[in-house]
């Protein structure tokens, strides 16, 4: 895959391995456009999940040829297909942003997990000074965050959903690249609400500010989400 993920190589045995996590043992689940996203919940390990609702049936893929829409955010522009939703929104001091990318309409819940059936990409930007008091429920703040590397970093923010079960650390955190940028990918398989997730996260940051994107989607779906990423990281440019 382009610069999102230092190599195609890299994202697709990211994706492998979250697919036969949730094959083997779970099953799981995904999640429309806005402003950058604040940091995940916790991942609390589990007890065995009940058994997964079945995985929605995958759509076409998207043909590279499909038409895009340019998603202008403080620290960066990218891209997405055309026909994909967003939502985005600001916090009162417009310093943090959200933006909920979906398949369809349906947008992605306050964790950016979808409803079943939909591919949910959540992009989150905020300031590194925010890293400060940043951290997952349970974990007490580091005062050395916001010096750390990325591959660091990431597990401090980002994590399954503390209602998760069968939580599967499918892929821990690796070095990776975002527009040029170092930035660092882990990824979970779990099941949500009885339905099977793969989630796979990406945290770069750059002049100031950090951004975090997460795919999630059931495993069925993981194609489709794996081609959406592929269209924002190629198209990444950092301001």
């Amino acid at each position: 895959m382009p610069e999102i993920l230092q190599g195609r190589g890299v994202f697709l045995a990211v994706i492998a391995v979250v697919v036969i996590a949730a094959g083997g043992a779970l099953l799981m689940r995904p999640s429309h456009s806005g402003t950058p996203a604040a940091p995940a919940a916790p991942a609390t390990p589990a007890a065995a999940a009940a058994p997964a609702k079945a995985a929605t049936p995958a759509r076409r893929a998207v043909p590279t040829s499909a038409k895009l829409v340019t998603l202008r955010a403080d620290s960066f522009s990218t891209s997405y297909t055309a026909g994909w939703h967003l939502v985005s929104r600001r916090n009162a001091a417009r310093t943090a942003a959200l933006y909920k990318l979906s398949s369809t309409a349906s947008e992605p819940n306050n964790l950016g997990i979808p409803p079943a059936g939909v591919i949910g990409v959540t992009i989150g930007e905020y300031p590194v000074s925010a890293l400060a008091s940043a951290h997952l429920a349970g974990a007490p703040p580091d005062p050395s965050i916001t010096k750390q590397g990325t591959v660091q970093l990431l597990p401090h923010v980002v994590g399954a959903p503390g209602s998760a079960t069968g939580v599967t650390l499918a892929s821990p955190p690796a070095l990776s690249k975002l527009g040029g940028a170092e930035a660092a990918i882990e990824s979970y398989a779990y099941t949500y609400r009885g339905v099977g997730d793969v989630q796979l996260n990406i945290l770069s940051r750059h002049k100031g500010q950090v951004v975090s994107i997460e795919l999630n989607t059931e495993p069925a779906l993981s194609s489709q989400g794996q081609a959406e990423l592929e269209v924002i990281g190629a198209h990444w440019h950092w301001h």
